[in-house]
């Protein structure tokens, strides 16, 4: 374990790099995704040309096709529009990235342990958000280790100026997405931990979980979709709406309700006593303060999101979209239209930015093709189905407030080994062997 313990750190790092990837300074048209991506292409030809074949399924061929509808329903857009906005006409490239870079990373894995399954990843994942976590406030608290942040991802001026937690490539919403995904699996995991080793291990991973919940609302509060829905699934499993707790989910429960009692009291004093965690847990909390001190939720960023809601007026638009997602200002030197603060139309909103791109008609076939993931998945994997569900819900609910998709994760299931979906319960498996 020790003398392996330097590989799984590195791992550890790769599985980051991919899950919040950066910009590489001295390729600064690349960053860490496009070049896993390259290197996991470089392996997959590599292993065609000793003869060893890939198991590449039928399926495969058919979500590169919705995501070939994609980038077409874009390029029709943009095309009609005459505008030079082609963010999504290139997402099949998108796509393709993500999946060579998944490749990359389990390949990795498998090379460290000789093998690639659900609790393993899960596990990597956890391990990378509550390190993500920590080095947020890390580059708070300490000079040097915001330097060092800097240093690795360039200047954060928007992020100081409104004073928000970041970690080493996790900001803002697409962290908190990506925070959501793990808080599911963690609950999953919980789950089905029946056997006495495993379950000897619970505390871990719900220290893991209420340090996401807190830490990760800090960065950002789309950490709270995931920490519903996997509160919400731990209840459903643990079969509260019986009136009682199923005896294999008991344990979950007293090893969570420990971990409360532990954390909380430091929470609180911390909360008491220190300028910094005040006034970030005022802003990771914000609805629940609202209610609390006067009856009503209120939230500043859900007031905002509300004046965002701004729909197409014109049946074109509705239909094929104006070919336009981004700040016409920032890709168009020949926009002579309204000027807008933000995205076009002046929107944050997921949904709203994908009928202002390319209509109802691009928003449908980027919808099948994010449902074509997940249903491949459940195909290959079907004892991971409820993970993939919630995973799918995470993505369709966060589209009601930023427009950042979890095709990633989906796109580490592609990779992984086929048929390798039961969740192990021997002790290596919990602590990454």
């Amino acid at each position: 374990m020790l003398l392996k313990l330097p590989l799984y750190i590195i791992t550890t790092i790769i599985v980051s790099l991919y899950y919040f990837p950066l910009g590489i300074r001295v390729l600064p048209s690349m960053t860490t995704k496009t070049l896993m991506a390259v290197i996991g292409l470089i392996l997959i030809v590599f292993r065609q040309s000793v003869g060893d074949k890939l198991d590449i399924k039928k399926d495969t061929y058919t979500l590169v096709g919705w995501a070939s509808g994609v980038s077409l329903m874009g390029l029709i857009s943009v095309t009609i529009n005459d505008t030079p906005d082609y963010t999504y006409v290139t997402y099949i490239i998108s796509m393709l990235v993500w999946v060579s870079a998944a490749y990359f990373v389990c390949q990795c894995i498998k090379m460290i342990h000789g093998y690639v399954s659900f609790e393993l990843l899960g596990n990597y994942l956890v391990a990378v958000c509550v390190v993500q976590c920590i080095l947020a406030l890390l580059i708070d608290y300490i000079p040097a280790v915001r330097a060092f942040a800097i240093y690795i991802m360039g200047p954060q001026d928007w992020l100081e100026e409104v004073n928000r937690l970041y970690g080493i490539g996790a900001t803002l919403d697409t962290a908190g997405i990506r925070f959501s995904v793990v808080l599911v699996m963690i609950t999953f995991m919980l789950s089905r931990m029946n056997s006495s080793s495993s379950k000897n291990y619970m505390w871990i991973y719900l220290l893991s979980f209420i340090l996401i919940i807190i830490i990760g609302n800090m960065m950002a509060r789309t950490t709270t979709v995931g920490a519903i829905l996997a509160l919400l699934y731990l209840l459903y499993t643990s079969e509260l709406y019986k009136l009682h707790i199923a005896a294999s989910q008991k344990k979950v429960w007293f090893w969570l309700i420990i971990c409360v009692c532990l954390v909380l009291p430091i929470f609180i004093y911390f909360y008491q006593t220190d300028v910094t965690i005040y006034k970030y847990t005022r802003f990771a909390f914000e609805g629940f303060f609202s209610l609390f001190e006067s009856g009503e939720w209120e939230v500043g960023s859900n007031e905002k999101l509300m004046t965002m809601y701004i729909f197409p007026e014109s049946l074109k638009t509705w239909i094929i979209g104006d070919g336009y997602i981004v700040n016409p200002t920032d890709v168009d030197p020949y926009y002579t239209g309204n000027v807008y603060d933000g995205y076009y139309m002046g929107t944050d909103v997921g949904y709203l930015r994908f009928i202002f791109y390319f209509g109802l008609v691009g928003l449908l076939v980027f919808s099948i093709f994010m449902y074509k993931a997940y249903c491949i998945c459940i195909s290959r994997f079907p004892a991971l189905k409820d993970l993939f569900v919630l995973i799918l819900l995470i993505n369709f609910i966060v589209w009601f407030k930023v427009s950042t998709d979890i095709f990633l994760v989906f796109a580490l299931f592609l990779m992984m080994d086929k048929g390798v979906d039961k969740i192990r319960t021997d002790k290596q498996a919990i602590i990454l062997q």
